[in-house]
């Protein structure tokens, strides 16, 4: 199995905060557009991102 959509990000993009959320987003919107649609997919990504914020701010990611 490949690595996780913010697992890869965290790692390719570790100096660039944005390039992560970017990252972050393109990897994870076809997939939950498919279960969740267009509405509910942005509310769990722009969760994800927020989370993701918190833990490079902590140092556990």
């Amino acid at each position: 199995m490949g690595r996780l959509p913010v697992d890869k990000a965290v790692a390719e993009h570790s100096l660039n905060p944005q390039s992560i959320e970017a990252e972050i987003r393109k990897g994870l919107l076809p997939r939950l557009f498919k279960l969740f649609g267009m509405d509910k997919e942005k509310a769990v990504i722009d969760e994800v991102i927020q989370i993701t914020r918190v833990g490079l701010e902590r140092g556990d990611l």
